[in-house]
């Protein structure tokens, strides 16, 4: 870690310049300080990172990390792209900011991105570093607008925190440039794994800055700024939020086929009812129920990561699981409704005699192909769904469902079609056990294979099979602490209800009394299950 340095506060100071005083002289020669085009920078890495985005579209770019996630490069960029059109919003929006302050890491990011994407495969991981730094850039330019206006001890604290910041983000852009500057030959296995690792570890010391800057925020009285700069309180509040992964293209896809085609060959993919499905799900669930899952760290984590991966939510029965997919699914149809992302594809399993299909990693393979092939209803499908629809006409077999065998390679196929795609399955437990290995090893086999991003989020029981193969993904067990409030609300809401139809202290003469002495003790008795429509028998 750099030493620490006291600052002193004053009004409109250039917080990277006196980083940049900081550095020890090898960090100050691998930075250009004295750059004559400070207010062009931006706009020519704007061009640059919308170029490598492009490229890494047309090349199907990604990587793999130590830990075997796989991360989509197309998704990077566009962060990069994101942070440094945000980054203009600033400079528009903060009169006092000039942008010109942090001309010198952007020109940071500009160097080491040109070189990093001459070989992408090797500095993957440098690019996926710099959208981390160029998010603190636009973060930290809102937290200089917002906070550092007074004189106060806690204001000078922040600053010095930024201070320190700043200086670690330089550090990283320099050893950045000193390592890829090395010559290939002299570059051996050896030197390149210590390059790697200490450039981590000062995303480490970046990160440990960071949560140095959020606590000296939380000392700084804000009020006052917030009301004079409401616009930049926007901004920063659309900072936290996902990035925008829609395609345009995909809103002008045409087919040419009748609408009464285009349904029978949905129909011939599936015919499974799973919106209705979703609206039985959905429609018991109280409203602010469930916002702990998605503001929990793991779950945001999962969202906003550029990998592709999947997440699992587990718990004993009845403690909401279908509950709390339906809500995810729902987070994420607005978004969809917003343009920021395509519709996700999901479903609902269920272990019902009178619904077999909902058990049967068949049906339920060939449901998310039938989702795919299309936007939504009435739109057009996508031409790998027409192209396998029509070779199984040719062959006199275009009807009947689909085997895992053949709805598999057409998922795969279809993926690629789009930003992003998000898989939701509810009840994985309820899926047939002598099958769904096969459902687990074909989502598996999704993740790996696209070179698109792809989320998947699984609910389920803790059965042992289940266990065993998504023990080693993130996950997040539905326990006492985690739905406490949500079941809290549940009951209050259903004990209200039946006192209000007259099912429950119809004669009673003292009324708040008795509803608030069986809501604590049906709370009592749950154990982080729902009760439901069992709520009398617990009376």
């Amino acid at each position: 870690m750099m030493a620490q340095h006291t600052v002193v506060r004053g009004h409109n100071n250039n917080l990277w310049a006196r980083a940049a005083v900081a550095l020890s002289d090898n960090n100050k020669r691998n930075i250009n300080f004295n750059r004559a085009d400070k207010l062009n920078i931006l706009a020519k890495l704007h061009v640059a990172a919308e170029k490598s985005r492009q490229k890494s579209v047309e090349s199907r770019w990604r990587y793999t990390r130590k830990n075997g996630d796989i991360v989509i490069m197309r998704d990077v960029f566009g962060k990069i792209v994101r942070w440094i059109e945000m980054f203009k919003q600033v400079g528009d929006v903060a009169v006092q900011y000039d942008p010109a302050h942090a001309a010198l890491p952007w020109a940071g990011i500009r160097f080491l991105l040109q070189m990093a994407v001459n070989d992408t495969n090797k500095h993957a991981s440098i690019v996926e570093g710099l959208t981390r730094i160029a998010e603190l850039i636009c973060r930290s330019a809102v937290t200089e607008s917002l906070y550092l206006h007074g004189t106060s001890k806690a204001a000078a604290e922040l600053e010095r925190a930024m201070v320190q910041l700043y200086a670690n983000i330089l550090v990283y852009l320099s050893r950045g440039k000193q390592y890829l500057e090395q010559v290939g030959a002299k570059r051996t296995i050896q030197s390149t794994f210590l390059a790697d690792t200490e450039l981590t570890s000062k995303l480490s010391e970046i990160q440990i800055a960071e949560s140095d800057i959020n606590r000296c925020m939380a000392l700084v009285d804000w009020n006052d700024s917030i009301d004079n700069h409401s616009k930049l309180a926007e901004l920063l509040d659309r900072i936290d939020q996902p990035l925008r992964r829609m395609d345009s293209d995909l809103r002008n896809i045409r087919d040419d086929l009748e609408v009464s085609k285009r349904r029978k060959i949905l129909k011939w993919l599936s015919s499974e009812p799973y919106t209705r499905h979703h609206k039985q799900t959905k429609q018991d669930v109280l409203t602010g129920t469930g916002q702990w899952l998605l503001s929990d760290p793991v779950f945001r984590r999962w969202k906003d990561d550029s990998a592709s991966s999947i997440l699992w939510l587990h718990g004993i029965p009845g403690s909401g699981k279908s509950k709390l997919i339906s809500i995810v699914i729902e987070d994420t149809l607005t978004r969809c409704k917003a343009g920021e992302c395509p519709p996700p594809v999901f479903f609902y399993c269920s272990r019902n005699p009178a619904e077999p299909a909902r058990s049967d990693p068949d049906a339920i393979l060939a449901s998310l192909a039938r989702q795919l092939s299309c936007l939504g209803p009435g739109k057009q499908l996508m031409k790998p769904t027409i192209d396998l629809f029509e070779e199984k006409e040719e062959e006199g077999v275009d009807s009947g469902a689909l085997y895992m065998d053949e709805s598999l390679p057409l998922v795969l196929q279809l993926v690629e079609q789009y930003p992003l795609t998000t898989i939701v399955i509810d009840a994985m437990d309820e899926c047939s056990p002598k099958k769904r290995h096969e459902m687990l090893k074909s989502l598996k086999k999704i993740l790996q294979s696209s070179t698109s991003l792809v989320k998947i989020f699984i609910s389920s029981r803790d059965d042992q099979d289940i266990v065993w193969r998504l023990q080693h993904y993130p996950n997040l067990e539905i326990d006492s602490r985690r739905n406490g409030d949500d079941i809290s609300r549940f009951v209050k809401d259903q004990v209200e209800q039946l006192v209000q139809d007259g099912t429950l202290l119809h004669y009673s003469t003292c009324k708040p009394e008795m509803r608030k002495l069986i809501i604590e003790k049906v709370i009592e008795g749950t154990a982080g299950m729902y009760v439901y429509n069992n709520m009398p028998h617990w009376l």
